[in-house]
């Protein structure tokens, strides 16, 4: 994958998560046409870079944390 592919991939996951449309990992990873793997490597990078993701269990999605949570 090049750096344009990857960088894609990265802003189209931060999107799902902002719309709290990412489902389960296992969801997620299809939707992407990666590894579940790859699916928690990326989030971890997200994470990294500061973006407050979490998942939540109700609503089977990644979302983005406030600062109240």
């Amino acid at each position: 994958m090049n750096y344009e592919d990857f960088l894609k991939r990265m802003i189209y996951l931060k999107e799902l998560i902002e719309k709290e449309r990412t489902g389960t990992p296992e969801e997620l990873a299809n939707k992407l046409h990666i590894s579940k793997s790859s699916v928690y490597r990326s989030i971890n990078l997200l994470r990294n870079l500061g973006i407050p993701v979490d998942y939540s269990r109700a609503k089977c999605s990644y979302y983005l944390k406030s600062k109240k949570d």
